[in-house]
């Protein structure tokens, strides 16, 4: 199947959720991938942020527990397509946690930023790297101060957590 065109046609329309390529492209797990697709669809268009319970989540993505979906939302927090806000109430009562969805990936991401990247390196020789086009990495958005990544071979940076703290990628050395 290699090298065929893939063609599509846009039928009926109702509301939906992209999903960009380089998370689905990312090596994850389906289950992170679903799940950053249903933060996605809850995302208010202002703040990126979304609110959903860990019940929902789980309820939506077909988990018996919502303690099932923490792993699948580390995996998606060390890619860098997340940030988790864990928030209290005025008690101090832990309440739902806040998620901000990236669409950009991190600085120093080291994937495939779309399809047509994809489909060029798996039809280039294997003992010869597929050419990096300039569709390859993402273009800067001019109101990102973080500029485009790069596309690299490194794996993704651990993460850690703090009390009061957004859940962040470590910019510690490996």
């Amino acid at each position: 199947m290699t090298g065929e065109p893939v063609e599509g046609a846009v039928g009926r329309r109702a509301p939906f959720t992209q999903v960009g390529d380089w998370v689905v492209l990312a090596s994850i797990s389906m289950q992170a991938k679903t799940i950053y697709w249903m933060l996605s669809a809850h995302v208010k268009r202002r703040d990126r942020a979304a609110w959903p319970s860990r019940e929902s989540l789980a309820e939506w993505c077909g988990f018996g527990q919502a303690r099932s979906v923490d792993r699948y939302l580390a995996e998606l927090v060390d890619l860098g397509a997340i940030e988790i806000y864990r928030t209290r109430s005025a008690d101090g009562l832990r309440t739902r946690n806040r998620y901000t969805v990236q669409e950009y990936p991190p600085d120093g991401y080291q994937g495939l930023m779309s399809f047509d990247a994809y489909h060029r390196a798996q039809q280039a020789p294997t003992d010869e790297a597929a050419p990096v086009e300039p569709d390859d990495v993402q273009a800067a958005d001019p109101d990102d101060a973080r500029g485009a990544p790069q596309r690299t071979t490194a794996p993704p940076a651990r993460t850690r957590k703090t009390a009061g703290q957004p859940v962040v990628r470590s910019s510690a050395p490996r």
